[in-house]
């Protein structure tokens, strides 16, 4: 690892898995970012990491507040109902997966970051799933963890 970069890991799964367990939600998210011209799952991790400066991205992206609330609501949807989708009830409680988006920036990575986010500029980050939860266990298999580094 560079000098100045700090390792950073995540519980990621695919868009592909998301699709398949939120269908309606990533459908609408996909025409969304069509119809807005942005540049698919990359362009909503920088409008909406905000580690990445999100949230202030969309005039970069010539987006105005109406499409950029537009897109919020519609990834707040995905993320709604792949928690929903993954719920799983052990005894008398509910536990479910929580969906979130980051942003990579190549500039700041380095060799040794995972090829498949450094290739495609986000991934799609789990949590609710280590110490494996019976809703991790039951979805183990469409979760992975990633590696990546970040300058500074």
């Amino acid at each position: 690892m560079g000098m100045g970069t700090s390792a950073c890991s995540a519980t990621c799964t695919e868009w592909q898995h998301v699709q398949k367990l939120c269908e309606q939600e990533t459908k609408a998210l996909e025409q969304l970012l069509e119809k807005y011209e942005v540049n698919g799952l990359a362009g909503v991790a920088c409008l909406l990491d905000e580690s990445s400066g999100g949230h202030e991205d969309y005039e970069a992206l010539e987006l105005d507040v109406e499409a950029f609330k537009e897109i919020y609501l519609a990834w707040e949807d995905v993320q709604h109902a792949f928690s929903k989708a993954t719920t799983v009830r052990v005894h008398a409680e509910e536990m479910s997966l929580t969906l979130d988006i980051g942003h990579y920036d190549s500039d700041n990575g380095d060799r040794y970051d995972d090829e498949e986010i450094r290739g495609r500029g986000y991934y799609l980050h789990v949590e609710g799933c280590w110490k494996l939860t019976p809703a991790g266990e039951k979805f183990k298999d469409i979760i992975e963890k990633k590696f990546w580094t970040v300058f500074g």
